[in-house]
């Protein structure tokens, strides 16, 4: 309701004020949307330092677990014709932290953040899509400082399969 307001401000404060990763009776589902709300909000009204704080409450596995494919209504035993996989939160967590990446000015997380974002199913089945990511790899893996992990990624970008795709790598 604040943010519908304008109040982006007093929206953010309103859901920091609830440690919601320690309510019992809600599904991670739940709890890593509300979690990923709070990362907007703050992104938002360019708090990155809070936003980083809030994203480290999310754990990255949670959007590989298959047991956490189903949407909470599908386990009451409601039938819905959409599957709520955790790809979606999972693209959402990526693009937010590739927000805040850029904004730090760190190129070699963005190239990782772009990694996970490939390695999602949703974006390998659509060509257009995978072309676009593994375009953003290779650009943010250049742009990143030369270092020992930035060596090393590039080594790793090098032997991925659909990189002949990236008309700019070939």
């Amino acid at each position: 309701m604040l943010y519908a307001k304008g109040d982006v401000n007093k929206a953010a404060d309103t859901l920091q004020e609830l440690a919601v990763e320690t309510f019992g009776s809600m599904d991670r589902r739940e709890k890593t949307e509300f979690i990923l709300e709070q990362m907007r909000l703050n992104l938002e009204r360019k708090d990155y330092t809070r936003m980083n704080i809030v994203s480290r409450k999310i754990n990255t596995k949670f959007f590989d677990d298959p047991k956490q494919h189903v949407s909470s209504v599908q386990r009451c035993g409601q039938d819905t014709a959409d599957t709520h996989l955790t790809q979606d939160l999972k693209l959402v967590y990526y693009d937010l932290m590739i927000r805040y990446a850029l904004h730090e000015k760190k190129h070699l997380d963005v190239c990782k953040y772009h990694r996970e974002i490939y390695d999602t199913p949703r974006i390998k089945n659509d060509k257009a899509k995978a072309a676009d990511v593994l375009r953003n790899i290779v650009i943010f893996l250049i742009l990143a400082p030369f270092d020992n992990e930035q060596s090393d990624l590039m080594a790793r970008v090098e032997l991925m399969d659909d990189l002949d795709t990236v008309e700019a790598h070939k």
